[in-house]
């Protein structure tokens, strides 16, 4: 797809993306969410990042490396980072391993929204989500 067809799917309702925000102590703060309308403004308004999950040598999930790997990214400025997913890592995790992973992003990454992997069947995308 292109910006358009993106720009044009995310108004029509098909595509949705869980944008994920925590508080100040790292807990779930589901009342700070972006709606639809500020996800469609924030994915058009510029560069897109998609870090690759870091992972050990045993496959577990280095959040060391990946926070400093995001902190990094967070630098230039992308308006929205997908988190556990975004590389075609996610069929890789766990579902109890993805909110660790958005929540090692989010400590990191300032003011960049961002998007979280979500997926495999409906109720499991929204245990995830």
């Amino acid at each position: 797809m292109n910006p358009e067809q993106i720009k044009a799917a995310l108004g029509s309702g098909l595509l949705s993306f869980p944008v994920t925000h925590f508080d100040a102590e790292g807990r779930f703060a589901p009342d700070s969410s972006m709606n639809p309308e500020q996800i469609k403004a924030a994915l058009g308004s510029g560069l897109l990042s998609f870090p690759v999950t870091h992972f050990d040598a045993e496959g577990r999930f280095a959040p060391d490396s990946y926070r400093a790997h995001v902190e990094w990214l967070a630098g230039y400025k992308a308006p929205v980072l997908f988190a556990a997913g975004g590389t075609g890592e996610f069929f890789s995790l766990k579902p109890d391993e993805i909110p660790g992973i958005v929540r090692a992003a989010k400590d990191v990454s300032g003011d960049t929204a961002i998007v979280s992997g979500c997926g495999y069947g409906t109720e499991m995308a929204v245990d995830i989500a």
